[in-house]
């Protein structure tokens, strides 16, 4: 009996211990713009589906739709605003690129942004980012991705944007080799022969 008991508690400890709260989905914007409101002209009427015709190739799209503010050229302004949502786990992470001055992805709480991120680098490539929300759990919140850039190659790309628990990893930078190639460490402040 004792040995059951004994087992019985490390499996109820053990699933407390391991127990993994789900990820929460804010925008996929897979199929439509749901409950988000559109201003302006920038993003379209729905989701993009790939790039605009003067836009170059996009990568790191996860799933149909993305929201592009150069749906409608790159000189279009615009918002796209979340329902009011609660936040629930420790980080908000999203997927996203583009280019110029004048573009950002917005924590808004009361009415007030909060937190802001911009693409971290000029291009079409999209990448995770997050931001660390701890300390406005379960507050009431809202998401605004803005494009106030009229200049030439302004627009931004965002997707995915999701409530976790788990910070995001900073990425080692892997070399493929393809070819036979001989590879020679080189220490900084060598002399020079």
């Amino acid at each position: 009996m004792k040995s059951i008991l004994c087992s019985l508690f490390f499996l109820i400890g053990c699933s407390t211990v391991f127990s993994v709260e789900a990820d929460v989905v804010i925008a996929n914007f897979d199929k439509d713009y749901g409950t988000w409101t559109v201003e302006g002209e920038a993003f379209g009427k729905e989701p993009a589906h790939g790039p605009f015709a003067q836009q170059r190739r996009l990568t790191g799209i996860i799933g149909n739709g993305f929201a592009n503010s150069g749906v409608n050229g790159d000189q279009q302004v615009g918002r796209l605003i979340s329902s009011e949502f609660t936040i629930e786990r420790g980080y908000i992470q999203f997927l996203i690129a583009g280019a110029s001055k004048g573009v950002s992805l917005n924590l808004k709480i009361d009415g007030k942004t909060t937190l802001k991120a911009a693409p971290d680098r000029k291009g079409n490539h999209l990448r995770y980012q997050n931001w660390d929300v701890k300390s406005f759990m379960g507050r009431k919140a809202q998401i605004e991705i803005e494009d106030q850039s009229k200049s030439p190659g302004g627009y931004i790309l965002v997707d995915e944007i999701t409530q976790t628990n788990f910070p995001l990893q900073k990425a080692s930078q892997a070399i493929q080799i393809e070819k036979p190639y001989l590879l020679i460490p080189v220490k900084n402040g060598a002399p020079h022969f």
